[in-house]
């Protein structure tokens, strides 16, 4: 990675701000407070000339980058903006959900519409509002735990750090064009990551359903979803194998699991609550699989390696007889599985599969010698796929890292780009 001093040049002369969290900055910049530098603009919309509504989640965390909806929006309560003004979202500031507008048109309440002044330029305002510093300082401003919320009374009063509209506009395009490239560059990474997300998900889906003889006969399982399986394989339901286990944990378990202490897709766990009192929460083994009935198309699976507590929207699946607890774990973590169980859930906010459809599946299986090869063979190639995830994740990261520096450098005049 280039480092920024090697890159770029630096003002001559620095003083200090006035502002702490700013710091230094040039000698010929000035600082004023953002409300005197752009307006708060609150005009309703027209519902009859407006044509394009913007809620939160149409605008992309950090980039400001607009994202579709599939859904076309009526919003009763909704503020007109303008060309050139740049929305700010106050609800969960720290989400950085800051769009610099290329239209006329309307928005949520929960975004601030702010209008630029003289003075300042509005894809540099966009710039200056978006980076890191000014959205920590915004976001340590909030009340409330579930929905943090600033208000125009603190962002306005911040008082920013800006140069002569010609610099202003300057900085604006360099980072436009430098944050392009490493955009483009993520993009890539991140069409890498898929493809090789999608090789792990076939390695299981294909070792658990066809085995690893790739010459090995085959017959039909007369089961729609799960097509042929080697003819040695027998065929069952998952209830006639494995149990629905609904112990209620005692209190004094130290480590419980909700859904979103499991990664989609790999079973890991993200972290773990400590001392939290889940007053119906069940109570899994070591080699239990504990299976996400919500949203089951998330694939929140994990094979338990410890003793605790869990949500009542993971069921707890214990092996019985016949099947050894990791394949049982790639067999319901596997592609097909996650889907036929996702097709048979009811409601489209809050889709919820039961353990009464899925014990009544069938899946096809070895006996226990084949199914611990298989889960050796699984469990060999994913770790040579996990070593290159981890090297593109980790570069993902540092060119994300390195925009934000670059975006933090340049609208606070620690780099000098004209």
């Amino acid at each position: 990675m280039i480092t920024l001093r090697k890159q770029h040049r630096r003002y001559e002369k620095y003083r200090d701000s006035g502002v702490e969290w700013l710091g230094e900055i040039p000698e010929e910049w000035e600082t004023r407070r953002l409300k005197h530098l752009t307006d708060n603009e609150t005009k309703s919309a027209d519902q009859n000339i407006t044509s394009k509504y913007l809620a939160l989640e149409n605008v992309e965390s950090w980039t400001g980058k607009l994202i579709e909806s599939e859904e076309e929006k009526i919003l009763d309560a909704a503020k007109a903006f303008c060309k050139d003004d740049v929305l700010f979202g106050k609800l969960r500031p720290y989400l950085a959900k800051v769009h610099h507008a290329e239209f006329d048109g309307g928005c949520v309440g929960e975004f601030l519409v702010l209008r630029h002044r003289e003075k300042i330029n509005p894809h540099y305002l966009f710039y200056r509002l978006v980076a890191h510093d000014f959205i920590n300082i915004v976001n340590n401003s909030t009340l409330g735990a579930k929905m943090p919320r600033a208000e125009w009374n603190f962002i306005g009063s911040l008082r920013i750090a800006f140069s002569d509209t010609k610099t202003q506009s300057s900085i604006a395009t360099y980072l436009d064009e430098k944050c392009a490239l490493i955009d483009s560059i993520i993009t890539k990474k991140q069409r890498q990551l898929k493809l090789l997300k999608e090789k792990r998900a076939a390695i299981i889906n294909r070792a658990v359903t066809r085995g690893l003889d790739e010459s090995v006969e085959m017959k039909e399982s007369e089961v729609e979803w799960i097509g042929e399986i080697p003819k040695h394989w027998k065929l069952k339901k998952i209830k006639h194998l494995a149990s629905d286990i609904r112990e209620i944990s005692t209190m004094d378990e130290s480590r419980y699991l909700a859904l979103e202490n499991i990664e989609s897709w790999t079973g890991k766990l993200l972290e773990i609550e400590l001392d939290k009192s889940l007053d119906t929460a069940k109570h899994f083994k070591e080699n239990d699989v504990l299976f996400g009935k919500l949203r089951p198309y998330l694939a929140k699976v994990h094979l338990a390696k410890f003793s605790g507590g869990c949500v009542g929207e993971l069921l707890i699946i214990r092996q019985i007889s016949e099947l050894d607890p990791n394949f049982l774990f790639y067999r319901l973590i596997s592609e097909g599985f996650i889907n036929v169980v996702n097709n048979a859930t009811l409601g489209s906010k809050m889709p919820r599969a039961e353990w009464g459809f899925i014990g009544n599946l069938l899946i096809g299986y070895p006996d226990i010698s084949e199914q611990i090869k298989i889960v050796s063979q699984i469990n060999n190639q994913i770790e040579k796929i996990e070593k290159v995830l981890f090297k593109i994740e980790n570069s993902i990261s540092h060119l994300s890292e390195y925009k934000t520096s670059l975006i933090a450098h340049a609208v606070t005049g620690r780099i000098k780009v004209s």
